[in-house]
């Protein structure tokens, strides 16, 4: 990138008229005499103004005195690529900032300067004036400890010295960064250093030691209080842990009520589940709370030691260095995550409650709520990683920007690339929204059947009679049959012979239905009278009865075992013969030499339409 054509211009009048290249240069120890190099970079118009007053040939004097910008208002024209820029610290206080040009301004200005390129890095600058801090320091407290600014008579830049041992210059760059004249940063400056100093022998006086000891042990000792009363809420916490967990595990392998108040109590049982659950995870999520609270009490109390003394303050930067941030992201977004189940478990919970007076759609309503449970806790655990993914890469380092305009990138052309997989997804969209199926239903997806065991936002998995694990994908998923959606239908037929009563045969069964209709728990199971509908079909089996119950979800199949139970009770008391497939056989008579048929063999054989030959 070049420069603007003002500070070009600038650069070749100053050569002409000095006879002299313009030269950058930054050295390392910052003496008087090496920071003239440094005017000569950050304060061209000074030496332009003194180079055209001593110069009475220069042509640049038949125009009149050229008036350069400040080097502020050209630096606007940069990016802050251009500009290096370091902190300089005392005993890990930061005091003040310093600053050079750019690498890439340098070998501009001057091609020699990329030589010098790591002479003139702000961090070099900053190392040299902290060694240099640091060894007044370590060299104990002066009888008299006197910051001084000079102003230097050649380039006019303020210079600092402390007990006459020269420390810096401050160069015009220096000051309009912080946007400010170089005296007036030169003054500050030395006000940061004369408190930092004074400071920093102060906190190597042995008595000051003492008392930062004793401040560590009372804190070490309150931390190792704190940290015990911890321990013991985290021993309480896991064996409440242990208690619910075995409750949770009682109550779901405790068998179902088998009396009058069957569907209550299971509804209780249910409500009693998901109470434990919840109660489950929060204890699950405080017992971890409390050990996550003792490793940061034990980091604290050390930041805190690390703090109060000067030696080893500097630590403070590898105790908040990249791994420790990594970790405590880990940290917040796994807490994050179980969180996150806690409160969707939470409002699951109320939601339920809150329909429980519904007693025909609780049971679906829970259905639901619990499949929408899973495929909510799946999205936000998804997000929630995916966040902490982006925090750990901007923690490291990376640029998110163009990590993010990758992804788009990337994201349109997997979209492309996967087109069964976005289908997977916005079609088990559908499915939850419009409330096709829901886990534990019965379902039947083209030949296949079984009992929803596990589904999200790409897959259905069914379990069927034989214990066989079916995995479909959303998008292939065009018919459904539910069997166990809001109420189910028992549709039976019987068949008996042809030599019952049919009105006696459809009384007695009309008596046995009304009968298991109005006994205990089968009240609870089928929703209405059942329905005999009457004779179906007459064929040469018998006459078909078809029978319809309409039951709960899922109680079809109880139900109807039932039902078969006492009709075949029913029939035995009752003699009524079960249909049987009949054919018959008609066979001719045939005459047998030495024997006269009668007259019945002629009679059946001529109404059979055969005539035998008579011999």
């Amino acid at each position: 990138m070049c420069l603007p054509p003002l500070l070009v211009t600038a650069q070749v009048v100053t050569a002409q008229e000095t006879n002299n290249p313009l030269q950058i240069n930054n050295t390392q120890n910052n003496s008087p005499a090496n920071n003239q190099s440094l005017d000569n970079q950050n304060n061209f118009k000074t030496n332009n103004q003194t180079s055209n007053q001593s110069s009475p040939t220069n042509p640049s004097n038949r125009l009149g005195p050229i008036t350069l910008p400040s080097l502020a208002s050209v630096l606007d024209r940069f990016d802050a690529s251009r500009v290096n820029t370091a902190t300089v610290k005392l005993d890990g206080y930061s005091l003040f900032t310093i600053a050079t040009p750019s690498t890439n301004i340098s070998s501009q200005i001057d091609p020699n300067a990329s030589s010098n390129a790591g002479n003139s890095s702000a961090e070099q600058r900053a190392q040299h004036i902290e060694s240099t801090l640091q060894e007044i320091v370590n060299q104990g407290r002066p009888p008299s400890l006197k910051v001084r600014l000079e102003i230097d008579a050649q380039t006019n830049l303020p210079v600092i010295y402390i007990n006459e041992k020269y420390l810096m210059t401050v160069t015009t760059l220096d000051a309009d960064v912080q946007g400010l004249d170089p005296r007036s940063m030169g003054e500050q400056i030395r006000q940061a250093l004369q408190k930092a100093l004074e400071k920093a022998f102060r906190e190597r006086q042995s008595d000051y030691l003492l008392q930062q000891g004793s401040i560590i042990a009372i804190v070490g000792i309150a931390g190792i209080a704190l940290s015990y009363l911890l321990s013991w809420q985290q021993s309480r916490s896991r064996q409440r842990q242990h208690q619910l967990t075995e409750a949770l595990t009682t109550a779901q392998e405790a068998p179902p009520p088998t009396e009058s108040t069957t569907e209550v109590g299971k509804e209780q049982q249910q409500w009693q589940q998901m109470q434990l659950q919840q109660r489950l995870s929060l204890q699950k999520l405080k017992t971890r709370l409390y050990g996550v609270g003792q490793f940061i009490l034990w980091v604290s109390i050390l930041a805190y030691a690390i703090e109060l003394f000067p030696q080893t303050r500097w630590l403070r930067t590898l105790l908040l260095a990249t791994p420790l941030k990594l970790f405590v992201i880990t940290i917040a977004v796994y807490f994050s995550t179980r969180l996150s189940d806690a409160i969707i478990d939470r409002v699951i919970t109320s939601i339920f409650q809150d329909k429980r007076a519904l007693d025909q759609f609780s049971h679906r309503l829970s259905i639901r709520l619990n499949t929408l449970s899973r495929v909510l806790k799946s999205a936000l655990s998804l997000l929630l990683v995916g966040s902490g993914v982006l925090l750990a890469l901007a923690v490291i380092g990376v640029d998110l920007v163009p990590v993010l305009a990758g992804a788009g990138i990337i994201g349109l052309a997997v979209s492309f690339a996967c087109q069964s997989l976005v289908k997977d997804v916005i079609n088990g969209l559908l499915i939850l929204l419009e409330d096709q199926y829901a886990v534990s239903d019965i379902i039947k997806i083209g030949d296949v059947s079984g009992s929803v065991e596990n589904m999200n936002l790409r897959i259905t998995q069914l379990r069927d009679t034989e214990g066989r694990l079916i995995t479909i994908p959303n998008s292939s998923i065009s018919i459904v049959e539910n069997l166990s959606k809001d109420w189910s239908r028992v549709d039976l037929a019987v068949d008996i012979d042809y030599q019952s009563d049919p009105d006696r045969a459809l009384s007695l069964l009309k008596a046995m239905a009304q009968k298991m209709y109005h006994e205990s728990p089968w009240n609870q199971k089928i929703l209405e009278p059942p329905e005999v509908l009457g004779i179906d079909r007459i064929d040469h089996v018998g006459l078909q009865i078809r029978i319809w119950l309409k039951t709960r979800p899922l109680e079809q199949f109880t139900v109807a075992r039932e039902f078969r139970r006492r009709l075949k009770r029913l029939m035995d008391q009752e003699n009524l013969g079960i249909g049987i497939p009949q054919q018959r056989l008609e066979t001719p008579i045939i005459h047998i030499e030495g024997t006269v048929p009668d007259s019945d063999d002629l009679s059946r054989a001529s109404h059979n339409n055969f005539h035998p030959q008579p011999t």
